[in-house]
């Protein structure tokens, strides 16, 4: 009976040292997610004292059924970035485009505020308020954050700073961040932190569909000082505009095309592989690229003899490129070759990073229903060509 009730009592000893592993083992588990959860929400309120929010207002004219227009005044409102302690806000351009009056909201504070620039290439802008609301935010240094945690923070929903965590993604073709961290229409304007508490991006946008975006895009850091420069020494920069719309078209397996006296030819001096190019489902009238004489359906290959990858980087590029420049376009079209000379126009409104002549992610069903015509019948054709190229014609 003793070496029994010896048994038992070993058997709840070690019931009871086992129970308290655990319970430590549970204690430290929440004492670390109590920690994390309490640097976050510091490093949230860190981070709201650099945000502010941007209304931007400006007067529409709403139609009556009496037959006479009514002023109203709309306000957009978005967010902004402090980058300094004399009243420097930088804010996405789109948010401010045509506003009569843009106001800057603190904490229960209001500042009139001026438009120092805008960086059309980048589509940021700089404003100025006169006083100094917040702190300035902390540029990171860094050129990648692939895989990085990150806090998305801007205006949502008329509370000025709310943060929403995600990933980043890592650069996209054209310079700017990819990140999943939800945001808002207000979120626009806002930061891209990592969890030091340093700016990774400003937010510009977002991708997917407007309703239900599923990724937002922002300007690096490692960019943004060069534009404030700018903007703050010589005002706004302008950029490149051709007025298309365009998307990415894959030749697969690649094919040998060129042109001799207008007759197709797969070999020699004037033949080259083509595995890709850029297709033009939109050209904007009267626009640099109406004038050169493109059109719907064209498979623009390269720029100054330059290859084109991606419709990213012919964006990029028409972006970079000063207005008025003149340069060569090489396309295909109905399996010919041709090159046009294009004089490159200048983006004269704040909005460029949602216009359709600039991007594909706002393409409409339509649009898309007709790029889908236009693919059918480049394929068509260019499986004319390649069946020519086999028969040696």
């Amino acid at each position: 009976m003793l070496r029994f009730s010896a048994k038992i009592a070993r058997q709840l000893l070690c019931i009871c040292c086992l129970a308290l592993f655990l319970s430590s083992q549970a204690s430290a588990y929440d004492s670390t997610l109590i920690a994390f959860e309490s640097r976050i929400s510091n490093l949230v309120y860190q981070l709201s004292q650099s945000i502010v929010t941007v209304e931007a207002v400006h007067s529409v004219t709403a139609p009556s059924k009496y037959q006479q227009s009514t002023e109203l005044v709309q306000s957009h409102i978005s967010s902004g970035l402090i980058i300094d302690s004399i009243g420097n806000i930088l804010v996405a351009g789109s948010s401010i485009d045509h506003s009569e009056r843009i106001i800057v909201h603190y904490n229960g504070l209001t500042y009139d505020a001026t438009v120092r620039g805008v960086d059309y290439r980048t589509g940021l802008a700089l404003i100025s308020i006169a006083g100094n609301p917040g702190i300035a935010v902390k540029m990171a240094e860094v050129h990648q954050c692939t895989g990085q945690m990150v806090i998305a923070m801007g205006n949502s929903y008329g509370v000025r700073a709310v943060p929403t965590l995600g990933f980043c993604a890592g650069a996209r073709a054209d310079g700017t961040v990819q990140f999943s961290a939800t945001i808002s229409s207000g979120s626009v304007g806002g930061g891209l932190f990592d969890l030091s508490g340093e700016l990774i991006g400003i937010i510009i946008g977002s991708l997917g569909q407007q309703k239900s975006p599923e990724a937002g895009i922002a300007v690096p850091s490692i960019s943004i000082m060069e534009v404030v420069g700018y903007l703050k020494a010589k005002g706004s920069r302008p950029a490149g505009y051709v007025g298309i719309t365009t998307a990415d078209f894959e030749i697969s397996p690649p094919m040998a095309l060129g042109s001799v006296d207008g007759r197709m030819v797969n070999e020699g001096p004037n033949s080259y592989s083509v595995d890709h190019g850029v297709m033009v489902t939109r050209v904007v009238k009267n626009s640099p690229a109406s004038r050169a004489g493109l059109l719907v359906g064209d498979l623009l290959h390269s720029i100054n003899g330059r290859d084109i990858p991606s419709a990213e980087t012919l964006r990029s590029l028409v972006l970079a490129t000063k207005p008025g420049t003149r340069v060569v376009i090489g396309f295909i079209r109905n399996g010919v070759t041709y090159s046009t000379e294009l004089q490159i126009g200048q983006v004269e409104s704040y909005s460029f990073v949602q216009d359709p002549t600039f991007t594909t992610a706002s393409a409409t069903i339509s649009d898309r229903q007709m790029m889908q015509r236009q693919i059918d019948s480049l394929k068509t054709t260019l499986r004319a060509i390649e069946k020519r190229l086999r028969d040696g014609l």
